[in-house]
């Protein structure tokens, strides 16, 4: 290999080491269940009520990134600092006011953190909101938050692809 070669392929390995973007050998672990932060405003209502919002929201991340392209694995328990690649969803701000006779009021919000081995590679927060839509007025709180949830999956997914 000429010297000339041999400097642009070192010149290319740095640049693609310092490279703002993400790019994975293999899937990206996402935690099977989405925690809420501990820090975060969720009504305690909303915690005991509506146990599925956590592995709803996951599942609409891992349908929508597969539609994307976008490898993702379900697991149980994401290891941050030593997973190749991850992704931590924290469910940090949940509203949940109004019912089907006066009219819903939801929104939920997540922060999104994109790691790979444990360093922090793009973050961001999303919200979403809903009157409820069409039929409001036959669904309950829990149900309501559900559609915010796949929303929130598929925005995620969506800023996802975007990181690769």
């Amino acid at each position: 290999m000429s010297k000339l070669r041999f400097g642009f392929f070192i010149l290319a390995v740095a640049m693609a080491a310092i490279a703002p973007g993400f790019a994975a050998a293999g899937p990206i672990a996402v935690p099977a269940n989405v925690p809420y932060a501990s820090e975060g405003v969720v009504p305690e209502n909303v915690v005991r009520e509506c146990t599925q919002l956590g592995t709803k929201i996951a599942t609409f991340i891992k349908q929508y990134a597969d539609k994307n392209g976008t490898s993702v694995e379900l697991v149980d328990e994401v290891e941050f600092a030593k997973a190749p690649s991850a992704l931590r969803v924290e469910i940090f701000n949940v509203v949940s006011s109004g019912n089907a006779f006066i009219g819903h009021n939801k929104s939920m919000s997540v922060r999104v953190e994109l790691l790979s081995g444990g360093v922090v590679k793009a973050k961001t927060s999303i919200s979403r909101n809903s009157m409820g839509g069409f039929g409001a007025g036959f669904k309950g709180s829990c149900s309501v938050l559900g559609r915010v949830t796949k929303a929130l999956g598929q925005d995620i997914a969506e800023w996802l692809s975007q990181q690769r």
